[in-house]
């Protein structure tokens, strides 16, 4: 193997390497990864590649009515009178009357020379129509990336609730080793004990409750990314994104495609009342030929420019108008529509952000007084001043607080990257 093509194999299986290491590294995911082999892992993504090649397709078996046109003809008659001449003139034989039975083959080529655009037109309305297609597809594919968003901070939240658990449980673990310290040195009751191991029997069954729906929601994840995702895999807290009030989305590119593929259709329904100009011949064999008072086979060519011209095409002039300006206001209509349903949907998140803004802040100064409280609670307990559920409580608070200012921030960012959705993720 050539230097050549060792560096190439080098570069391909780097390149492999480094694609799988961000999904292979403890198992983690981040949120961009997944909106890209989500929409590469669909089934809808192949119609694009096709719907390319059908446009290609249509474009270029138009460009071959540039080509000289060729037909081949075949004729075979039998008619009840043929031309003849009812005159003698003496001195000069009677021309041959022709045969009833007649004979004809002969070639015909067109070659276009105007044909008022018409061609150029059906091009151009061929690039739209797969477009339009396209922006269906990409349509569809865009609404995946909301399905990622609840999937993805549905894990993320199971993964904070299951971090707040571990907290409490490292509390918990601490107690029970001192309470079982001090039973075996008879300075509590039994029953001391038992009630700090149901709590943590307890936070068992949520740590099991919480790693099933993680379980669920990682596997479905995985589905939709095509990536065999185990139980103990971790996604990565996405950045804040850049918010934009422009709404870039998708659909507003469909309506454009709509509205463009109803001015070129109606472009193409003008060149029809424009006159068509073509050159045309004609060579054959028959009997009779161009000089039909000849009763024999013989060959002939016919050669000339025609132009045609179809008045009857304005009747449907103002119609084709109508019609099209009918399909520009529905698609207008249908703007209107995407982008009122779009500003609520802005609104609502932008007031959801500013909403757990204030709530994160309240939840930090909570979460300062439960420690403080839970602290102080301990104290006592160790010093027999409270009984073990009233220090459990207070243990449990702390973690809800956890829990509680977790949720929001996981829910804040969630508010953004909905925001981000709506107003449309650049992939």
């Amino acid at each position: 193997m050539t230097y050549y093509g060792r560096f190439i194999v080098l570069c391909a299986f780097w390149f492999f390497y480094n694609s799988n290491y961000s999904f292979s590294q403890a198992g983690k995911l981040s949120l961009d990864s997944c909106f890209i082999l989500a929409r590469n892992n669909y089934p809808q993504i192949k119609q694009l590649h096709l719907l390319v090649k059908t446009g290609e397709t249509t474009v270029s078996n138009l460009n071959k009515a540039y080509l000289p046109q060729f037909s081949f003809n075949a004729q075979a008659t039998y008619q009840s009178d043929v031309t003849s001449l009812p005159i003698s003139i003496p001195g000069f034989p009677s021309p041959e009357p022709l045969n009833k039975d007649q004979y004809k083959f002969y070639a015909d080529m067109t070659q276009i020379v105007y044909d008022g655009g018409t061609i150029q037109l059906q091009k151009k309305l061929a690039r739209a129509n797969a477009k339009l297609e396209i922006s269906k597809v990409e349509t569809e594919l865009y609404k995946l990336n909301e399905r990622i968003l609840q999937l993805y901070f549905g894990i993320l939240i199971s993964q904070y609730n299951l971090q707040s658990l571990d907290l409490l449980e490292k509390d918990l673990v601490e107690q029970i080793n001192k309470a079982t310290v001090a039973l075996n040195a008879k300075a509590i009751a039994a029953n001391t004990l038992y009630l700090i191991q149901a709590e943590k029997l307890k936070l068992d069954q949520r740590r099991i409750e919480l790693n099933t729906y993680k379980g669920q929601l990682i596997q479905i994840l995985g589905v939709f990314i095509n990536r065999n995702l185990g139980s103990t895999a971790e996604l990565l807290e996405p950045p804040i994104p850049s918010l934009s009030p422009v709404i870039q989305r998708p659909e507003l590119q469909l309506v454009d495609q709509q509205i463009y593929l109803a001015n070129l259709q109606w472009k193409l329904s003008r060149t029809k009342s424009i006159p068509r100009v073509n050159l045309f011949g004609q060579v054959g064999y028959s009997n009779p030929a161009l000089n039909f008072l000849k009763n024999e086979f013989q060959t002939y060519y016919i050669g000339g420019i025609r132009l045609n011209w179809n008045f009857s095409a304005l009747y449907q002039y103002k119609g084709d108008h109508r019609m099209s300006v009918l399909n520009k206001n529905l698609a207008e209509l249908q703007r209107e529509s995407f982008l009122f349903n779009t500003q609520l949907n802005l609104m609502q998140q932008n007031q959801d952000i500013q909403k757990y803004v204030q709530l994160i802040k309240s939840d930090k100064d909570l979460i300062e007084l439960r420690i403080k409280i839970k602290n102080a609670s301990k104290s006592q307990y160790e010093n027999g001043l409270i009984t073990t559920s009233d220090y459990l409580r207070e243990l449990n608070a702390e973690e809800q607080a956890r829990t509680t200012e977790f949720v929001h921030r996981l829910q804040f960012l969630q508010a953004q990257y909905l925001f981000y959705y709506y107003s449309g993720i650049n992939l």
